[in-house]
């Protein structure tokens, strides 16, 4: 059983490396700073951390497991939504009150 789990998380860390390399190569193209692969990076790197957990088979690491990689799709959502918040304001030249 213990040989499953190594197995189950040297896939997620394959699989974490090579979106890391997608999503650098992604953005170099745009020539976006290297805070934007932070953000990313940072959610990716909690979802996978949170997914390993679950694969544990410990009842309190899954329920952590969980906790985490529901909130990084709520830390991706929330970036987004300020992003695009963001991106209007500084599009029509409002300022916040």
């Amino acid at each position: 059983m213990v040989s499953i789990f190594l197995i189950q998380l040297f896939i997620e860390l394959i699989t974490f490396v090579v979106s890391l390399a997608l999503l650098r190569n992604f953005l170099k193209k745009f020539e976006a700073e290297k805070l934007a692969l932070g953000f990313i990076l940072f959610s990716l790197l909690t979802f996978v951390i949170g997914f390993a957990l679950r694969l544990s088979g410990n009842t309190n690491l899954i329920d952590t497991g969980f906790f985490l990689t529901e909130y990084s799709v709520l830390f991706t959502s929330l970036f987004m939504a300020l992003s695009f918040m963001l991106g209007e304001i500084k599009y029509w030249k409002i300022k916040p009150k």
